[in-house]
C-alpha cells in the first residue's frame, strides 16, 4: 500500500488528474457547482499523490540513498561522514561499530591506494522490517589496479529509525566472500 502513496507509477497520477478534469468538464457544461467542486478535488488529489511520491521517501528509497552516500563517503576519504552514516551496532565481517568500521575502512583504502569506486548496480529487496541493499562495486585503486566487488548492506526498519545492521561482502566472479574476508580481515 505504501508504494502506492509514496511511489505511484506516473500513470496512476495522470489517471487520476484526468479523471478529476473530466468530472469537472462534465460538471461545469450541466452547471453543477458540487460536480465541479468534486473534479477540482479529484484533480489536486491527483498532484498531491505526485507531490508526496516525490519529495516523501520510504525506507526503502532511505536505505538505498544510505548506502550511495555510505560509499560516496569511502570514495571521497571522509571518514567522519562515513562513521555518522553508520551504526553502532554495524558490523562489517570482524569489524563492529561506527568507529571501528570507519577506522578499518581508512587503513584497507590507504593500504590498497583507493582512488574511486563506482556503483555498477544494485538490487534492493524489502521484507516486512529488513530491507536489503545489493551493491556491485567498481573500485580503482594500485593494487589490483580494478577489482569488481558486491556488498549486502542489511538494514532493520525499527520503531526508532533504520538500523544499518551488517555490511557483508558477497560472492562475485573475480571474488568469493571468503577472499574479500582475508583480504579485508583484520
Amino acid at each position: 500500500m505504501t508504494d502506492w502513496l509514496f511511489a505511484p507509477p506516473i500513470w496512476l497520477v495522470l489517471v487520476i488528474v484526468i479523471a478529476g478534469i473530466a468530472v469537472f468538464i462534465y460538471a461545469n457544461a450541466r452547471t453543477s457547482t458540487q460536480g465541479r467542486l468534486g473534479g477540482v478535488a479529484i484533480a489536486i488529489a491527483g498532484v498531491l499523490l505526485f507531490v508526496v511520491g516525490r519529495f516523501v521517501d520510504t525506507p526503502l528509497e532511505a536505505c538505498v540513498k544510505r548506502t550511495y552516500a555510505i560509499i560516496a563517503a569511502v570514495e571521497a576519504a571522509d571518514w567522519t561522514k562515513m562513521e555518522s552514516l553508520l551504526n553502532n551496532n554495524t558490523s562489517v565481517m570482524n569489524f563492529r561499530g561506527a568507529k571501528e568500521i570507519a577506522d578499518g575502512a581508512r587503513k584497507r583504502a590507504d593500504q590498497f591506494g583507493l582512488k574511486r569506486a563506482f556503483v555498477l548496480g544494485r538490487d534492493q529487496v524489502q521484507r516486512q522490517n529488513v530491507i536489503d541493499v545489493v551493491v556491485s562495486v567498481l573500485s580503482e585503486q594500485n593494487m589490483p589496479p580494478q577489482i569488481r566487488t558486491t556488498w549486502r548492506f542489511k538494514y532493520e526498519v525499527r520503531s526508532d529509525g533504520i538500523l544499518l545492521s551488517e555490511i557483508a561482502p558477497e560472492s562475485t566472479g573475480e571474488l568469493s566472500a571468503d577472499q574479500m574476508r582475508q583480504r579485508l580481515g583484520k
